[in-house]
């Protein structure tokens, strides 16, 4: 449940960079605008009793130094919020 760095020189063999992006995440999606890189993704808040999650952002121009994250999406029924079935 880790969002983890990789880089490769040539898309064949990659390496991991040490260290951890963003930790209790998942779903990771990466968009370029301008010189400017987003990763949204899931981050898990709580798994138990009830599995909790929202949708957050940080930003980087280097893809080593990123901001702190940002909440975008939060559940807001209680359908999104509690499955008991």
């Amino acid at each position: 449940f880790n969002i983890l760095h990789y880089i490769s020189y040539d898309g064949f063999i990659w390496k991991r960079v040490p260290g951890i992006v963003m930790g209790s995440a998942l779903r990771p999606y990466l968009f370029f605008e301008k010189e400017q890189i987003f990763l949204l993704y899931e981050k898990i808040v709580r798994f138990f009793p009830f599995y909790f999650s929202q949708i957050e952002v940080i930003t980087s121009f280097d893809f080593y130094h990123w901001t702190r994250p940002v909440t975008i999406l939060t559940p807001s029924l209680d359908w999104h919020k509690y499955n008991d079935k």
